[in-house]
């Protein structure tokens, strides 16, 4: 059956990275939403786990709960909850605090990326009502629109980030809230700047991307399921599109479109991890191969299909599907 296979040494090597990178891994954040960007929940958490780090982030309360026990801390970046559990939920604007039942929440921050947010305006406003409500505020966070750009929006918003700090800190201290943690850097910001936050929240470095340094984690396999003798000018799936120009051997593999690979349509020179033809157009369950391998590495970066659909590597990854089997390559360990 088709299944991912995952790296466990390149993992720990990319947290050796991100750690020496940051100072250390307790100042490390993994970001595991939705399914650990492709490459599955619980068996990132996992490696997380025995690696030692304290710290996740995910999409919804429903991912939390799967990874509870491996976690001194898990922050959701959904705010929707009617529970008050321990669970850190993040508060992406004042409606938020209306409606919001759990008592820990990490207040974020827009700085200009003007997706959500509350402002710094509003900042002071917000702190009085966190402050009648009771709630416990473990955090203030931001987020980065061109971390990884060559232009001037990253410096323009990094230091209103680090003005807002400072007034920040100084409200916080005149009411007595303490020990909270700020945090900003994301994978592409972790790689250009040292900051002072108290903690960076990576995501797609940790799978192996966003830096030289970093080494994939992910790779996907698919079985053959037929090997046929083409013959010169017959043709292959769906329309017809490749016709052989000779005599050839070919093979179907057990992987489509219903898996979470995109869809190329037979125009693009696409090619697995050993340089084998992707042939004709691929279906939903199938693809065609010049191969008679019985496996075959779909892909093991994923940058590579990325740049054959004009797209980014976190598409490629988020889409696979949650029924692919996901296998941590066992005889690498930390």
């Amino acid at each position: 059956m088709a299944h991912i296979e995952l790296s466990s040494k390149n993992y720990f090597h990319n947290l050796d990275v991100i750690s020496k990178q940051i100072g250390s891994k307790d100042k490390l954040s993994v970001v595991l939403k939705d399914n650990a960007y492709g490459h599955g929940l619980v068996q990132i958490a996992k490696l997380s786990y025995q690696y030692g780090i304290k710290k996740a982030v995910v999409r919804s309360r429903e991912e939390a709960l799967e990874i509870k026990d491996l976690f001194e801390e898990i922050l959701i970046f959904n705010p929707a909850s009617n529970e008050d559990d321990e669970f850190i939920y993040s508060i992406n604007s004042s409606l938020d605090l209306d409606s919001i039942k759990a008592k820990n929440i990490a207040l974020k921050i827009n700085t200009g990326m003007n997706r959500n947010g509350i402002s710094c305006d509003e900042f002071e406003k917000i702190i009085n009502i966190i402050i009648k409500k009771k709630l416990n505020l473990k955090s203030i966070f931001t987020h980065f629109s061109d971390a990884d750009s060559n232009n001037n929006n990253f410096e323009t918003q990094l230091k209103t980030w680090q003005e807002f700090k400072q007034k920040a800190r100084k409200l916080l201290k005149q009411n007595n809230i303490q020990n909270v943690a700020f945090h900003s850097q994301n994978s592409a910001a972790t790689f250009r700047v040292h900051t002072d936050d108290d903690m960076v929240r990576c995501g797609i470095a940790i799978y192996g991307y966003s830096n030289p340094s970093l080494k994939p984690v992910l790779s996907l396999y698919a079985k053959k399921t037929n090997e046929i003798n083409l013959k010169q000018n017959e043709s292959v799936g769906y329309s017809s599109i490749f016709v052989a120009s000779k005599n050839m051997t070919i093979s179907t593999y057990d992987i489509g479109y219903a898996d979470g690979i995109f869809r190329f349509d037979g125009s693009q020179d696409i090619k697995t991890a050993d340089n084998e033809s992707f042939l004709g157009i691929c279906s939903m369950d199938y693809i065609s191969v010049e191969s008679t391998e019985d496996e075959i590495c779909v892909f093991n970066n994923a940058e590579y299909l990325a740049s054959k659909f004009n797209t980014i590597s976190y598409e490629v990854l988020v889409k696979l599907s949650p029924n692919l089997t996901r296998i941590i390559e066992t005889s690498e360990q930390l």
